[in-house]
Protein backbone atom coordinates (compact mmCIF):
# COMPACT_ATOMS: atom_id res chain seq x y z
CA UNK A 1 0.00 0.00 0.00
CA UNK A 2 1.63 3.21 -0.88
CA UNK A 3 0.25 4.93 1.99
CA UNK A 4 0.29 3.52 5.08
CA UNK A 5 -2.39 2.97 7.61
CA UNK A 6 -0.63 5.51 10.58
CA UNK A 7 -0.15 8.00 7.51
CA UNK A 8 -1.15 11.84 9.40
CA UNK A 9 -2.89 13.28 6.35
CA UNK A 10 -5.22 9.96 6.24
CA UNK A 11 -5.49 10.66 10.29
CA UNK A 12 -6.37 13.59 9.81
CA UNK A 13 -8.97 13.32 7.34
CA UNK A 14 -10.65 10.61 9.17
CA UNK A 15 -10.84 12.60 12.35
CA UNK A 16 -12.79 14.84 10.22
CA UNK A 17 -15.43 12.17 9.20
CA UNK A 18 -14.03 12.64 5.13
CA UNK A 19 -14.54 9.24 3.51
CA UNK A 20 -11.41 8.42 1.90
CA UNK A 21 -11.64 5.95 -1.10
CA UNK A 22 -8.68 3.64 -2.30
CA UNK A 23 -7.81 3.53 -5.88
CA UNK A 24 -9.04 0.01 -6.43
CA UNK A 25 -12.41 1.45 -5.37
CA UNK A 26 -11.96 4.80 -8.05
CA UNK A 27 -10.78 2.48 -10.55
CA UNK A 28 -13.38 0.31 -10.22
CA UNK A 29 -16.11 2.82 -10.59
CA UNK A 30 -14.18 4.71 -13.42
CA UNK A 31 -14.50 1.00 -14.71
CA UNK A 32 -18.45 0.83 -14.78
CA UNK A 33 -18.56 3.87 -17.02
CA UNK A 34 -16.42 3.14 -19.79
CA UNK A 35 -15.84 0.27 -22.46
CA UNK A 36 -12.44 -0.68 -20.35
CA UNK A 37 -9.31 -2.10 -21.95
CA UNK A 38 -6.83 -3.04 -19.45
CA UNK A 39 -2.84 -3.42 -19.92
CA UNK A 40 -1.44 -5.30 -17.29
CA UNK A 41 2.06 -7.52 -16.74
CA UNK A 42 4.95 -7.17 -13.95
CA UNK A 43 6.90 -5.26 -16.92
CA UNK A 44 6.01 -2.64 -19.13
CA UNK A 45 2.74 -1.76 -19.25
CA UNK A 46 2.78 1.68 -18.77
CA UNK A 47 4.67 1.64 -21.64
CA UNK A 48 1.65 -0.45 -23.63
CA UNK A 49 -0.29 1.65 -22.10
CA UNK A 50 0.90 5.01 -23.25
CA UNK A 51 1.51 3.32 -26.57
CA UNK A 52 -2.56 2.09 -26.97
CA UNK A 53 -3.53 5.61 -25.54
CA UNK A 54 -1.64 7.63 -28.36
CA UNK A 55 -2.79 5.07 -30.91
CA UNK A 56 -6.56 5.24 -30.11
CA UNK A 57 -5.90 8.52 -29.80
CA UNK A 58 -4.77 8.81 -33.61
CA UNK A 59 -7.91 6.89 -34.54
CA UNK A 60 -10.27 9.63 -33.48
CA UNK A 61 -10.91 7.62 -30.21
CA UNK A 62 -10.14 10.56 -28.18
CA UNK A 63 -9.78 8.26 -25.14
CA UNK A 64 -9.38 8.50 -21.64
CA UNK A 65 -7.04 6.98 -20.32
CA UNK A 66 -5.02 6.65 -17.09
CA UNK A 67 -0.64 5.57 -17.23
CA UNK A 68 1.55 5.26 -14.34
CA UNK A 69 3.83 8.28 -15.75
CA UNK A 70 3.96 10.84 -17.83
CA UNK A 71 3.60 10.23 -21.81
CA UNK A 72 7.18 12.17 -23.48
CA UNK A 73 5.80 15.13 -25.62
CA UNK A 74 1.83 13.63 -25.51
CA UNK A 75 1.04 15.22 -21.70
CA UNK A 76 -0.03 13.89 -18.64
CA UNK A 77 -0.79 10.59 -18.03
CA UNK A 78 -3.93 10.87 -17.26
CA UNK A 79 -7.29 12.28 -19.22
CA UNK A 80 -11.28 11.71 -18.96
CA UNK A 81 -12.68 12.69 -22.27
CA UNK A 82 -16.45 11.79 -23.28
CA UNK A 83 -15.56 9.15 -25.39
CA UNK A 84 -17.19 5.61 -24.60
CA UNK A 85 -13.66 4.08 -24.22
CA UNK A 86 -10.97 3.84 -20.94
CA UNK A 87 -7.30 2.80 -21.65
CA UNK A 88 -5.69 1.46 -18.23
CA UNK A 89 -3.06 0.77 -16.50
CA UNK A 90 -4.31 -2.53 -14.62
CA UNK A 91 -2.18 -2.92 -11.13
CA UNK A 92 -1.94 -6.63 -9.85
CA UNK A 93 -0.33 -5.63 -7.07
CA UNK A 94 -3.59 -5.11 -4.51
CA UNK A 95 -5.51 -7.27 -7.24
CA UNK A 96 -7.31 -4.47 -8.12
CA UNK A 97 -7.03 -5.12 -12.17
CA UNK A 98 -10.22 -7.38 -11.37
CA UNK A 99 -12.32 -4.83 -10.42
CA UNK A 100 -11.97 -2.83 -13.19
CA UNK A 101 -14.77 -4.77 -15.65
CA UNK A 102 -12.56 -5.03 -18.82
CA UNK A 103 -13.68 -5.72 -21.87
CA UNK A 104 -10.14 -6.09 -23.38
CA UNK A 105 -7.28 -6.87 -21.29
CA UNK A 106 -3.82 -7.36 -23.02
CA UNK A 107 -1.05 -9.46 -20.75
CA UNK A 108 2.95 -8.84 -21.09
CA UNK A 109 4.39 -10.95 -18.57
CA UNK A 110 3.80 -12.70 -15.35
CA UNK A 111 6.49 -13.23 -12.67
CA UNK A 112 7.18 -13.04 -8.77
CA UNK A 113 6.57 -9.63 -7.29
CA UNK A 114 4.05 -8.06 -4.43
CA UNK A 115 3.81 -12.14 -2.67
CA UNK A 116 3.04 -10.17 0.25
CA UNK A 117 -0.08 -8.82 -0.65
CA UNK A 118 -0.95 -12.34 -2.87
CA UNK A 119 0.80 -14.78 -0.31
CA UNK A 120 2.11 -17.33 -3.24
CA UNK A 121 3.67 -17.44 -6.37
CA UNK A 122 0.12 -19.87 -7.08
CA UNK A 123 -2.34 -17.14 -6.02
CA UNK A 124 -0.29 -14.63 -8.36
CA UNK A 125 -0.88 -16.55 -11.24
CA UNK A 126 -4.78 -17.61 -10.49
CA UNK A 127 -5.39 -13.49 -10.53
CA UNK A 128 -3.68 -13.39 -14.08
CA UNK A 129 -5.86 -16.52 -14.91
CA UNK A 130 -9.42 -14.67 -13.34
CA UNK A 131 -8.02 -11.27 -15.33
CA UNK A 132 -8.20 -13.00 -18.57
CA UNK A 133 -11.06 -15.00 -18.58
CA UNK A 134 -13.38 -12.32 -17.52
CA UNK A 135 -12.74 -10.51 -19.96
CA UNK A 136 -15.59 -10.75 -22.72
CA UNK A 137 -13.42 -9.10 -25.79
CA UNK A 138 -9.76 -9.37 -27.03
CA UNK A 139 -6.89 -10.96 -25.06
CA UNK A 140 -3.77 -10.45 -26.45
CA UNK A 141 -1.22 -11.94 -24.57
CA UNK A 142 2.76 -12.42 -24.85
CA UNK A 143 3.43 -15.88 -25.80
CA UNK A 144 7.59 -15.38 -25.26
CA UNK A 145 7.09 -15.01 -21.51
CA UNK A 146 7.10 -18.44 -19.50
CA UNK A 147 4.59 -17.00 -17.09
CA UNK A 148 2.23 -16.11 -20.00
CA UNK A 149 3.18 -19.40 -21.48
CA UNK A 150 2.39 -21.28 -18.26
CA UNK A 151 -1.18 -19.22 -17.98
CA UNK A 152 -2.22 -20.29 -21.35
CA UNK A 153 -1.60 -23.64 -20.67
CA UNK A 154 -3.63 -23.44 -17.75
CA UNK A 155 -6.46 -21.87 -19.19
CA UNK A 156 -6.59 -22.43 -22.52
CA UNK A 157 -7.41 -20.42 -25.78
CA UNK A 158 -10.69 -18.79 -25.09
CA UNK A 159 -12.75 -17.39 -27.28
CA UNK A 160 -11.33 -13.91 -28.26
CA UNK A 161 -7.44 -14.86 -26.97
CA UNK A 162 -4.66 -13.72 -29.58
CA UNK A 163 -1.09 -14.71 -29.07
CA UNK A 164 1.81 -11.92 -30.24
CA UNK A 165 5.52 -12.50 -29.57
CA UNK A 166 9.03 -13.40 -31.10
CA UNK A 167 8.29 -16.94 -31.35
CA UNK A 168 7.54 -18.77 -34.13
CA UNK A 169 4.17 -19.94 -32.65
CA UNK A 170 2.48 -16.21 -32.07
CA UNK A 171 -0.50 -15.50 -34.10
CA UNK A 172 1.09 -11.96 -34.70
CA UNK A 173 5.11 -12.27 -34.73
CA UNK A 174 7.62 -9.94 -34.23
CA UNK A 175 10.33 -10.31 -37.00
CA UNK A 176 13.59 -8.21 -38.57
CA UNK A 177 14.42 -6.46 -35.22
CA UNK A 178 16.86 -3.81 -35.59
CA UNK A 179 17.86 -1.28 -32.91
CA UNK A 180 20.29 1.82 -33.20
CA UNK A 181 21.48 4.04 -30.62
CA UNK A 182 17.83 5.08 -28.76
CA UNK A 183 15.78 4.01 -31.46
CA UNK A 184 14.56 0.64 -32.78
CA UNK A 185 12.25 -0.92 -35.50
CA UNK A 186 10.55 -4.43 -36.45
CA UNK A 187 7.83 -6.06 -38.99
CA UNK A 188 4.67 -7.57 -37.87
CA UNK A 189 3.32 -10.53 -39.34
CA UNK A 190 0.29 -12.73 -39.19
CA UNK A 191 0.74 -16.29 -40.57
CA UNK A 192 2.26 -15.27 -43.71
CA UNK A 193 0.70 -11.83 -44.23
CA UNK A 194 2.29 -9.00 -43.71
CA UNK A 195 1.09 -6.71 -41.23
CA UNK A 196 2.65 -3.30 -40.71
CA UNK A 197 6.63 -2.06 -40.16
CA UNK A 198 6.79 -0.36 -37.08
CA UNK A 199 9.61 2.44 -36.41
CA UNK A 200 10.02 3.32 -32.96
CA UNK A 201 12.34 6.05 -31.07
CA UNK A 202 12.81 3.98 -27.81
CA UNK A 203 15.31 1.60 -27.73
CA UNK A 204 15.14 -2.26 -26.98
CA UNK A 205 13.20 -5.70 -27.68
CA UNK A 206 11.50 -5.17 -24.69
CA UNK A 207 9.74 -1.78 -25.97
CA UNK A 208 9.38 -3.46 -29.25
CA UNK A 209 7.19 -6.35 -27.60
CA UNK A 210 4.85 -3.67 -25.80
CA UNK A 211 4.69 -2.05 -29.23
CA UNK A 212 3.57 -5.23 -30.78
CA UNK A 213 0.95 -5.84 -27.78
CA UNK A 214 -0.35 -2.34 -28.82
CA UNK A 215 -0.58 -2.64 -32.30
CA UNK A 216 -2.28 -5.91 -32.07
CA UNK A 217 -4.89 -4.89 -29.66
CA UNK A 218 -5.68 -2.09 -31.84
CA UNK A 219 -5.96 -4.08 -34.51
CA UNK A 220 -8.29 -6.56 -32.84
CA UNK A 221 -10.57 -3.41 -31.43
CA UNK A 222 -10.80 -2.34 -35.41
CA UNK A 223 -7.76 -0.05 -35.81
CA UNK A 224 -5.87 0.04 -39.12
CA UNK A 225 -2.54 -1.50 -38.62
CA UNK A 226 -0.58 1.50 -40.70
CA UNK A 227 -2.38 3.98 -38.69
CA UNK A 228 -0.94 2.25 -35.76
CA UNK A 229 1.71 1.63 -36.73
CA UNK A 230 2.42 5.61 -37.69
CA UNK A 231 1.00 6.38 -34.25
CA UNK A 232 3.41 3.72 -32.34
CA UNK A 233 6.28 6.03 -34.59
CA UNK A 234 5.16 9.60 -32.90
CA UNK A 235 5.97 7.89 -29.18
CA UNK A 236 8.93 8.89 -27.56
CA UNK A 237 8.48 7.20 -24.12
CA UNK A 238 7.06 8.08 -20.33
CA UNK A 239 8.78 9.68 -17.82
CA UNK A 240 11.35 6.69 -16.19
CA UNK A 241 11.41 4.59 -18.78
CA UNK A 242 15.20 4.74 -19.94
CA UNK A 243 14.73 8.43 -20.09
CA UNK A 244 17.82 10.30 -21.45
CA UNK A 245 18.18 12.84 -19.08
CA UNK A 246 21.41 14.78 -20.77
CA UNK A 247 24.83 14.58 -21.01
CA UNK A 248 28.17 15.50 -19.62
CA UNK A 249 31.97 15.13 -20.43
CA UNK A 250 30.80 13.05 -23.22
CA UNK A 251 28.62 10.50 -20.42
CA UNK A 252 24.89 9.69 -21.35
CA UNK A 253 22.97 9.80 -18.83
CA UNK A 254 19.43 7.60 -18.68
CA UNK A 255 16.94 7.46 -16.13
CA UNK A 256 15.30 3.97 -15.48
CA UNK A 257 12.10 2.77 -12.92
CA UNK A 258 13.90 -1.02 -13.22
CA UNK A 259 13.47 -2.48 -9.57
CA UNK A 260 13.03 -5.96 -10.45
CA UNK A 261 15.02 -8.82 -12.08
CA UNK A 262 12.46 -8.69 -15.58
CA UNK A 263 12.62 -4.40 -15.75
CA UNK A 264 16.34 -4.71 -14.33
CA UNK A 265 17.34 -6.95 -17.60
CA UNK A 266 15.06 -5.27 -20.05
CA UNK A 267 17.05 -2.10 -19.30
CA UNK A 268 20.42 -3.65 -19.94
CA UNK A 269 19.39 -5.55 -22.61
CA UNK A 270 18.02 -2.06 -24.28
CA UNK A 271 21.45 -0.32 -22.77
CA UNK A 272 23.56 -2.66 -24.83
CA UNK A 273 22.28 -3.06 -27.98
CA UNK A 274 22.74 1.35 -28.06
CA UNK A 275 26.39 1.66 -29.25
CA UNK A 276 28.34 2.70 -25.84
CA UNK A 277 31.86 2.51 -25.20
CA UNK A 278 30.44 1.07 -21.67
CA UNK A 279 27.45 0.58 -20.17
CA UNK A 280 27.52 1.49 -16.20
CA UNK A 281 24.80 0.08 -14.75
CA UNK A 282 23.71 1.56 -11.08
CA UNK A 283 20.97 -0.04 -9.38
CA UNK A 284 19.05 0.93 -6.41
CA UNK A 285 17.13 -2.22 -4.75
CA UNK A 286 13.26 -1.61 -3.71
CA UNK A 287 11.63 -2.08 -0.59
CA UNK A 288 13.45 -4.70 2.44
CA UNK A 289 10.61 -7.21 1.58
CA UNK A 290 10.96 -7.18 -2.15
CA UNK A 291 14.72 -7.40 -1.51
CA UNK A 292 14.39 -10.24 0.65
CA UNK A 293 11.78 -12.38 -1.62
CA UNK A 294 13.89 -11.37 -5.07
CA UNK A 295 17.61 -11.08 -4.67
CA UNK A 296 18.29 -14.28 -6.13
CA UNK A 297 16.52 -13.41 -9.00
CA UNK A 298 18.83 -10.94 -9.97
CA UNK A 299 21.43 -13.00 -11.01
CA UNK A 300 21.62 -12.76 -14.70
CA UNK A 301 19.85 -9.56 -14.54
CA UNK A 302 23.10 -7.18 -15.46
CA UNK A 303 24.57 -9.66 -17.69
CA UNK A 304 26.89 -7.38 -20.24
CA UNK A 305 27.40 -4.42 -18.07
CA UNK A 306 30.89 -2.96 -17.94
CA UNK A 307 30.59 -2.09 -14.41
CA UNK A 308 27.61 -2.51 -11.67
CA UNK A 309 27.04 -0.35 -8.70
CA UNK A 310 24.64 -1.38 -6.18
CA UNK A 311 23.65 1.20 -3.55
CA UNK A 312 21.08 0.60 -0.36
CA UNK A 313 18.19 -0.32 -0.09
CA UNK A 314 15.45 2.83 -1.17
CA UNK A 315 12.56 1.70 1.89
CA UNK A 316 9.39 3.20 0.95
CA UNK A 317 8.32 3.42 4.24
CA UNK A 318 9.35 -0.03 5.51
CA UNK A 319 11.52 -0.54 8.33
CA UNK A 320 14.82 -2.17 8.08
CA UNK A 321 15.12 -6.02 8.36
CA UNK A 322 17.64 -8.02 9.72
CA UNK A 323 20.39 -9.32 7.14
CA UNK A 324 18.74 -7.93 4.10
CA UNK A 325 20.93 -5.22 2.43
CA UNK A 326 21.94 -4.10 -0.88
CA UNK A 327 24.80 -6.44 -0.72
CA UNK A 328 22.56 -9.60 -1.61
CA UNK A 329 22.35 -8.20 -4.87
CA UNK A 330 25.80 -8.28 -5.34
CA UNK A 331 26.22 -11.95 -3.87
CA UNK A 332 23.09 -12.87 -6.02
CA UNK A 333 25.42 -11.83 -9.23
CA UNK A 334 28.78 -12.72 -8.07
CA UNK A 335 28.01 -16.31 -7.29
CA UNK A 336 26.07 -16.50 -10.82
CA UNK A 337 29.15 -14.14 -12.67
CA UNK A 338 32.70 -14.32 -10.71
CA UNK A 339 33.89 -12.15 -13.22
CA UNK A 340 31.41 -9.55 -13.08
CA UNK A 341 33.32 -6.08 -12.30
CA UNK A 342 30.70 -4.89 -8.79
CA UNK A 343 30.65 -2.52 -6.37
CA UNK A 344 28.70 -1.26 -3.59
CA UNK A 345 28.49 1.76 -2.50
CA UNK A 346 26.18 2.92 1.03
CA UNK A 347 26.22 6.48 1.04
CA UNK A 348 25.01 8.69 -2.07
CA UNK A 349 28.16 10.68 -1.63
CA UNK A 350 30.15 7.58 -1.68
CA UNK A 351 28.33 6.66 -5.21
CA UNK A 352 29.13 10.21 -6.44
CA UNK A 353 32.72 9.74 -5.87
CA UNK A 354 32.98 6.99 -7.49
CA UNK A 355 31.14 7.17 -10.57
CA UNK A 356 33.07 10.60 -11.04
CA UNK A 357 36.34 8.78 -10.86
CA UNK A 358 34.68 6.28 -13.30
CA UNK A 359 32.92 7.84 -15.88
CA UNK A 360 34.33 8.57 -18.91
CA UNK A 361 33.70 10.00 -22.51
CA UNK A 362 31.60 7.60 -24.42
CA UNK A 363 29.97 5.71 -21.49
CA UNK A 364 26.39 5.51 -20.78
CA UNK A 365 25.50 5.73 -17.08
CA UNK A 366 21.71 3.65 -16.57
CA UNK A 367 20.07 4.61 -13.15
CA UNK A 368 17.96 2.15 -12.50
CA UNK A 369 15.97 2.51 -9.40
CA UNK A 370 11.91 3.16 -7.77
CA UNK A 371 13.23 5.19 -5.48
CA UNK A 372 15.30 8.40 -5.00
CA UNK A 373 17.97 7.40 -7.19
CA UNK A 374 15.99 9.47 -10.10
CA UNK A 375 17.98 12.00 -9.20
CA UNK A 376 21.26 11.01 -9.78
CA UNK A 377 21.42 11.86 -13.29
CA UNK A 378 20.57 15.66 -12.27
CA UNK A 379 22.65 15.71 -9.63
CA UNK A 380 25.87 14.48 -12.15
CA UNK A 381 25.39 16.93 -14.11
CA UNK A 382 24.73 19.77 -11.77
CA UNK A 383 28.46 19.03 -10.20
CA UNK A 384 31.55 20.67 -10.58
CA UNK A 385 32.79 17.28 -12.31
CA UNK A 386 30.39 18.10 -15.27
CA UNK A 387 31.84 20.85 -16.40
CA UNK A 388 35.60 20.17 -16.15
CA UNK A 389 36.79 18.87 -19.33
CA UNK A 390 39.98 18.26 -18.59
Amino acid sequence: MAVRQDNPELLALRDRSVDVVTRADMMETFGALKRTVAVSGTAGKTTTTAMLAIIADAAGWRPSFIVGSNILGFGPGMAWTDSDWLIVEADESDASFLRFGAEAVIVNNIAPDHLDFWGSGEALEAGFDAFVTQAAGPKVVNVDDHGVAALQARIGKPPGLVTFGFAANADYRIEDYSAQGLTSKFRLRCGNTFVAEVALAVPGTHNAANAGAALVMAIQLGIAPSLAAQALGRFHGTARRFEQRGSARGVTFVDDYAHLPIKARAAVNAALLGGWSRVIAVFQPHRYSRTRALWRDFADAFTGVDLLVVTAIYAAGEPPMEGVSGRLVIDSVSAAHPEQRICYCESRTELVELLEQELRPGDLCLAMSAGDLTTLPDEMMSRPWARDET
